[in-house]
């Protein structure tokens, strides 16, 4: 399959790449097209490509990657539908695109009509055929660029352009002066009568009564052998440009009588005051609106007129504005909504990277406010924040970690770091510089979310923890150890085997106990072959040998009866030293560990013989 059947499958079953998601209009389609046959859906689905890519090329020059990546891809789409159904033709109403009789597209809005300017010009239907080239769909593209232009060239419509244009597969169906005639269309396999104009035709010159006498008339646009005649006016359809009365002009019949001034002056006085009334209640209710709302209305009106470039940036310019203000006073909902016009303005290309860096800053007086604030709000208000946090992608990571860092409540830093979790999955490596900050709280939350988050855990961020001064980061690192794949682990659990501290010993050796593994035996035996081990204190000796026990297999039972033999009469003649020993055999678990524990029961030295006999019992201590 080429590139371009793969890039049609996938927006013939509705999928879209991340970076062009459909807005809310465009997703309406695309569910009206799941109801129609294959053949129709895939049309519908290619012709709302068509529509994007327009859009997308009003919104940036020629030469932007966008437009011509947006063109590539029409143009394969194209060539694909062709190969894949053969020649199909878009019939054009005021408001909707048909297919075989079937609406493939319905306007939504005015400014979401794509039908409009066909129907306006009086081109009803076209028609594409195989073997269209890229340069033809190139130049149908233009052509609709330039008639829907805001600077259009009043004198110019489609029909005469695609006329001149002599696109050879494209077949175009327009309203004439005396018939509905197909420029370029006689080797269309369609018939000529397959479709019959549905409604009400856009006004379209025909010719006057001099016309009749073979000149063309002044409403004409067109001969009778479809050639581009001048147009002096519009006239009704179906009708000539000297219309009878009772056809209208404008916005009023041309025969309408005049209206009688004192009898319209009586009716707007008999009304004023209910008119007053309401006015001045709407001028209240706009002026009452907080100023940011009515910046955002602003904004959602001015997208709806296609506005340019560097009237784009000056949104996004105010809407950054409008942003930062909403932060400050904590209204989260308009923050939210703020965001998702910077989007719009920007083709979803909007970024908070820098605006979430200037928060981060130690000295930022939206954030310090911000976060006093969250400390005394509820629980509520806590999670809103949080769910906005967590709108605005990675790039607000540095930013809520900072919060975290300020923040005095339990509660607040318990919310930021479940929202850090579920934002850090798969790239937690965007937490390393929070590793070396001087507070160990924030080393030790750091850690916390690193080794919570989804995803393989990075071990090797934590090598430089294992010394950290604090002993609580020394824990926490344990902890999140344990979500580390076992072999990625084991060697930082090694190195804090050692520690000072038996809060962090105990966790690590019950780590490294909890499967066998060669190198971990072969590295906890030599502690016990230490010279002075035997003298330790016993809380400290049992937790050796029982994690020795847990991971090792025979390799080690010749070390471990030697120690067991040689243990006599250390500790002062107690036997604990023996029986953890025996223990740590039993713990084994082997054949050959049970027959050493049953030779070991038959010694003629009564402790060695008393700690393998408890434990085979299971009544030893290790």
């Amino acid at each position: 399959m080429t590139e371009s059947d793969t890039s049609f499958s996938s927006l013939a079953e509705g999928r879209m790449p991340p970076d062009r998601v459909p807005p809310s209009s465009s997703r309406a389609g695309a569910r009206a097209t799941q109801k129609l046959e294959p053949y129709l859906a895939d049309v519908a689905t290619w012709l709302g490509q068509f529509t994007r890519t327009l859009k997308t090329c009003r919104l940036y020059e020629a030469r932007n990657p966008n437009t011509i990546r947006f063109r590539e891809e029409l143009a394969g789409n194209l060539r694909t539908l062709l190969d894949r159904h053969g020649s199909f033709r878009l019939e054009f109403t005021a408001d909707q695109v048909l297919c075989d009789e079937q609406a493939v597209a319905t306007a939504t809005s005015r400014d979401d009509n794509f039908a409009m300017p066909f129907f306006r010009d009086g081109l009803y239907a076209l028609s594409f055929r195989p073997g269209m080239e890229p340069a033809e769909l190139e130049g149908l593209l233009d052509i609709l660029l330039r008639v829907t232009a805001r600077a259009v060239d009043g004198r110019e419509d489609l029909v005469t352009l695609l006329w001149d244009a002599d696109l050879p597969h494209l077949g175009v169906s327009y309203v004439s002066a005396e018939t509905d005639t197909d420029l370029g269309d006689a080797a269309d396999p369609l018939p000529e009568d397959a479709f019959t104009p549905r409604g009400r035709l856009m006004p379209w010159p025909a010719r006057d009564a001099a016309s009749e006498s073979g000149e063309l008339g002044a409403g004409s646009r067109y001969g009778s052998a479809g050639q581009p005649g001048s147009v002096a006016g519009d006239a009704s359809v179906g009708g000539s440009a000297t219309e009878t009365p009772g056809a209208h002009s404008e916005d009023w019949p041309i025969a309408e009588p005049e209206a009688d001034l004192e009898h319209a002056f009586a009716s707007l006085d008999a009304t004023s005051a209910e008119d007053v009334d309401a006015f001045m209640t709407r001028m209240h209710l706009e002026r009452g609106e907080p100023v940011a709302m009515a910046a955002i209305a602003l904004v959602r009106d001015a997208l709806q007129a296609q506005p340019n470039d560097q009237d784009r940036e000056d949104f996004v310019e105010m809407l950054e504005r409008l942003l930062r203000d909403a932060i400050a006073d904590a209204r989260w909902a308009e923050a939210g909504e703020v965001v998702a016009y910077l989007g719009e303005c920007t083709a979803g290309y909007w970024d908070a990277t820098l605006l979430m860096h200037d928060f981060a800053q130690p000295e930022s007086a939206v954030t310090n406010a911000l976060v006093r604030r969250l400390d005394e709000a509820p629980i509520v208000e806590t999670n809103e924040f949080a769910s906005f946090a967590h709108g605005l992608g990675a790039s607000s990571i540095e930013w809520l970690m900072g919060i975290v860092a300020l923040a005095n409540q339990q509660r607040t830093r318990r919310v930021l770091l479940r929202t850090l979790i579920e934002m850090c999955a798969g790239n937690p490596e965007r937490l390393g510089p929070w590793l070396s900050d001087p507070r160990w709280f924030v080393v030790r939350n750091t850690v916390h979310v690193i080794g919570a988050a989804e995803g393989r855990v990075p071990v090797g961020m934590f090598a430089p923890l294992v010394k950290h001064p604090d002993v609580r980061v020394r824990r926490e690192v344990i902890t999140a150890l344990a979500h580390a794949e076992p072999d990625d682990a084991q060697p930082l659990l090694l190195q804090l085997v050692g520690d000072p501290d038996a809060s962090v010993r105990g966790p690590a050796l019950h780590r490294l106990g909890s499967r066998r593994d060669a190198r971990v035996s072969k590295a906890l035996l030599r502690i016990i072959n230490e010279p002075g081990f035997r003298r330790r204190p016993e809380e400290e000796i049992r937790p050796v040998l029982s994690a020795l026990g847990g991971c090792s297999l025979d390799d080690v039972l010749p070390g471990l009866e030697e120690q067991l033999f040689e243990s006599i009469g250390f500790l002062g003649g107690s036997t604990a030293y023996q029986q953890a020993i025996a223990r740590c055999i039993a713990r084994i678990g082997t054949p050959a560990a049970q027959l050493l524990l049953d030779c070991g029961a038959r010694s003629r030295h009564a402790s060695v013989r008393e700690a393998c006999r408890l434990a085979q019992r299971g009544s030893g201590h290790a």
